[in-house]
């Protein structure tokens, strides 16, 4: 005799009425899990679910669909959680310069779209928004060999009373004061 066999109906039922868990009224009986829900099902009693469906409609295409209650599921598919994804992503501040969006580097500078401008970086169409400035100041295109100096030191600080223009290169390799009004070694 197999030990399913062991434990009647009435026992399944009786103790599946009290627990309400397959798997609990398995383990009281010493039979397997699968053993109790075939007899449950043999007998058409409903098991509960332990997860609760409630309807939702998606908000991007307005299907209606069904999703577990204790999920933050509220899109109907992945191709609708990406769509969601895109239309609520944080959008960056429009640039003074254009008014595009201004992206920052991982050295800290920024960055703006300018798709027309001769030294822009060719395969994003960007260019360096201190040089954008001070081109605009000046009225003409900023030199290859021209560069723009941040006085106080703030790479993201693209305020013209802050610009300085410079003829080669500066920067970090610097050991002195390389100018009068340079504040970078100030700490």
């Amino acid at each position: 005799m197999r030990a399913d066999e062991k434990a009647s109906d009435e026992q399944i039922m009786a103790i599946f009425e009290e627990t309400q868990n397959a798997a609990e009224t398995g383990r009281r009986l010493g039979i397997a899990t699968k053993s109790v829900t075939e007899r449950l099902d043999r007998r058409g009693i409903p098991r509960r679910t332990y997860r609760e469906l409630e309807h939702r409609i998606c908000p991007m295409c307005g299907s209606a669909f069904q999703a577990v209650k204790s999920r933050k599921q509220m899109t109907c598919s992945k191709k609708c959680a990406g769509a969601a994804r895109w239309k609520n992503r944080p959008r960056r501040d429009p640039s003074p310069v254009n008014g595009h969006a201004r992206n920052r580097t991982n050295t800290g500078y920024i960055l703006v779209w300018a798709p027309g401008h001769p030294y822009r970086h060719r395969r994003v169409g960007r260019v360096l928004e201190h040089r954008l400035v001070m081109e605009q100041h000046l009225g003409r295109y900023l030199e290859p060999h021209e560069t723009v100096h941040h006085i106080n030191g703030i790479r993201d600080d693209n305020r013209l009373e802050n610009l300085e223009l410079r003829i080669g290169a500066h920067g970090q390799g610097a050991t002195a004061k390389h100018c009068p009004t340079c504040t970078c070694f100030d700490h």
